[in-house]
């Protein structure tokens, strides 16, 4: 769930426009600026796009946050809002108008249109709790907390808080209702396991998440490894161990997601490499070496002959 910082039932007089100057703000951005009311205890839309940021008490993390409401009646585009602010937003809306089956991801600044970031299927039908989650350089779009659509965020956005955004087409009948509007800190999580080697830990060992999230952490001196801010819903997350002079096992392991909780158990074996070759090509004469023998343990020291040395390339 994460935790909250904001929210709004909108259960107060009605507001036509719906009013600003107190806990919200407008964005006036794009080609289509225009309003919503609230009437009836929820917000509708009443011409072009109503967008709106929560302006209001508590303090909001710009890398890390989400917007979370309840679909009235889908008709019309109706969405939420990220890092939004008087001039700027990112917005996660479902549309188009009559029909409902697209999500669309894209961000206005200085209040110029910057295009779409991302769009993909998904139809809501009235009741659905719809979200936008901003969480490790990564935007979500969620119905009933399942994620429909994901992009990287490659906006120029660094600051601004949640909102929420209706659209009304003002030739076409149909209307978005909003209700019960929160917003905060979405939830992460921890993914970690063991290495051992001949059964005891393994200190020293960097374990790195690639793919779905990105991250790493070194076990401690049990051999335990243990790695942070995973955001929920992160799929494909690649774990990869290396230790110079040891061979893992497995190589990698991949957690399918998506994360809803800790993950843990992810555990890898090691063993010490070992029948390393050491040739020595000598430009003349010949190079003596101690111990002279055929295959090396990694972390065996090797000492030349007395007047000679070694050049590592």
């Amino acid at each position: 769930v994460g935790t909250v910082i904001a929210s709004d039932d909108f259960n107060r007089s009605d507001e036509s426009p719906f009013a600003v100057g107190g806990n919200w703000g407008r964005t006036i951005a794009g080609n289509y600026d225009g309003v919503s009311n609230l009437t009836n205890n929820e917000v509708r839309s009443v011409s072009n796009e109503g967008i709106y940021y929560w302006r209001g008490a508590g303090t909001f993390d710009p890398a890390r946050q989400f917007a979370r409401q309840r679909v009235v009646q889908k008709d019309g585009e109706v969405g939420l809002v990220l890092l939004g602010g008087s001039d700027h937003a990112i917005m996660v809306a479902w549309g188009p108008p009559g029909v409902g089956d697209t999500v669309y991801i894209y961000w206005y600044s200085n209040g110029i249109d910057r295009g779409q970031l991302a769009t993909g299927p998904s139809t809501l039908v009235n009741g659905d709790v719809i979200d936008a989650v901003l969480d490790g350089g990564v935007i979500y779009a969620k119905v009933n907390g399942i994620t429909v659509k994901s992009v990287a965020n490659t906006t120029t956005l660094t600051s601004g808080t949640p909102g929420f955004i209706t659209y009304r087409n003002p030739s076409l009948p149909q209307i978005s209702i909003l209700d019960d509007w929160e917003a905060g800190t979405p939830p992460s999580y921890t993914i970690g396991g063991t290495i051992t080697e001949n059964t005891t830990g393994l200190s020293g060992v960097l374990v790195t998440a690639s793919g779905g999230f990105g991250g790493s952490a070194t076990t401690d001196g049990i051999g335990a490894y243990t790695i942070t801010g995973v955001p929920s819903g992160a799929t494909s997350i690649v774990l990869t161990p290396t230790l110079s002079g040891h061979t893992m096992s497995p190589l990698t392991r991949t957690v399918t997601g998506p994360v809803t909780a800790n993950v843990m158990g992810q555990h890898f074996t090691s063993t010490q490499n070992t029948g390393f070759v050491l040739t020595i090509n000598a430009s003349h004469g010949s190079v003596t070496r101690a111990p002279n023998q055929a295959t090396y343990a990694s972390g065996t020291d090797v000492t030349p002959g007395q007047g000679q040395f070694f050049n590592a390339q």
